[in-house]
């Protein structure tokens, strides 16, 4: 129940702001809730003036209270770094090639994503993301065997196919990498021979 409720806040948000600005609701926000709160307040005073001899705000006590528990602050920033640390080692891991074969598949997925993001919008493709996260994991449970048995097939194709070519690849890099160095110290020679 709380992962349909979770599914559904999401998604409305999406569509949500699809359609809205973020800083067009934040403003409007903040006039609604300022507005009512000048009116409540200076509404407040007037009535306390008439009733008694010294008007007070009706907020007084809460302008020197502490907004924020530290410690829960605190607990859920170390929570939030160690998720990002964690995050940034992973991706950090990928760019710098730890797993060839985890790299390529990062590298294909990437690729795929900055391709869809040329025509369809990011509102979209989060959309389409966020169902497939919440439907996929019940897909999979009621077809797990078979979904397996074809994700393993396919891997296999992949890890032979960059055994094959993988080689092929790093080799053209390294001559590509070697033409442009070259070409580095010949541009530098011929500069210094000029200022020569």
């Amino acid at each position: 129940m709380k992962t349909v409720f979770i599914f559904f806040v999401t998604l409305s948000l999406l569509l949500f702001i699809q359609h809205y600005s973020l800083l067009r609701i934040f403003a409007g926000l903040f006039t609604v809730i300022t507005g009512v709160n000048w009116i409540y307040v200076n509404l407040h005073k007037q009535i306390q003036r008439v009733l008694s001899s010294s008007p007070y705000h009706p907020y007084h006590d809460r302008f020197n209270q502490s907004l924020f528990d530290r410690e829960r602050v605190v607990r859920g920033t170390e929570r939030w770094m160690d998720v990002a640390e964690t995050v940034t080692r992973y991706v950090s891991k990928l760019i710098l090639i730890e797993n060839s074969y985890r790299s390529m598949l990062s590298l294909l997925s990437s690729f795929t994503i900055w391709t869809l993001t040329k025509y369809v919008s990011t509102q979209h493709l989060l959309m389409t993301g966020l169902i497939l996260a919440f439907s996929l994991p019940c897909i999979y449970s009621q077809h797990q065997q078979v979904i397996d048995a074809h994700v393993e097939e396919y891997l296999k194709r992949v890890h032979v196919l960059l055994e094959k070519y993988g080689s092929i690849v790093h080799q053209e890099v390294n001559q590509v990498g070697y033409q442009i160095k070259k070409l580095v110290v010949k541009q530098e020679s011929q500069e210094t021979m000029k200022r020569d």
